[in-house]
């Protein structure tokens, strides 16, 4: 580390940040100072580093050569194998399950026709198996008996088979 403050302008002095007479006494004070002479040269080595230098065209000559080493390449190139030979099988028997099932799906379905409840009774039919008995008289009234209810529930909730009407 260094001693002197001034090193920590020589990046935008070297970017070309500064005023002008900021940029002025800094170039003075690089001049006489060792430390900040080579953090600059070392920004500047970098910076060099980092720059793309222009490489121009190419001449006639070296464009022939770079098309004939091309072609020679692709002349004496073997075509690529496969690392698994069974990839290529394995890829053939996806792709014709893909076209069965293309054609499989693309034909016309016929659906069959489920009943369908028109009416309360009807739904109480086809979800309880068994055509729904009427409450007993006075169930809606607060004076029927728990074990009245119960024994309407067990009696009507009994699976029976369904006869749809087609």
């Amino acid at each position: 580390m260094t001693d002197c403050t001034s090193h920590l302008e020589l990046e935008s002095y070297h970017d070309g940040e500064l005023s002008p007479d900021r940029r002025e006494l800094l170039q003075r004070h690089v001049e006489t100072c060792g430390q900040c002479s080579r953090e600059l040269r070392q920004l500047r080595d970098l910076s060099d580093l980092l720059t793309p230098e222009d490489s121009g065209d190419m001449t006639d000559a070296e464009l022939g050569r770079l098309h004939a080493d091309v072609s020679e390449m692709l002349e004496h190139a073997t075509p690529p194998t496969l690392t698994f030979p069974w990839v290529r099988a394995l890829c053939a028997a996806a792709a014709s399950i893909l076209i069965i099932a293309a054609a499989w799906m693309a034909q016309p379905q016929t659906i069959d026709r489920v009943p369908v409840a028109s009416s309360g009774q009807d739904w109480q039919e086809l979800a309880m198996g068994k055509p729904m008995q009427s409450l007993p008289p006075g169930a809606d009234q607060p004076g029927l008996a728990d074990s009245e209810f119960a024994q309407f529930l067990l009696d009507n909730l009994q699976p029976r088979e369904i006869h749809a009407n087609n």
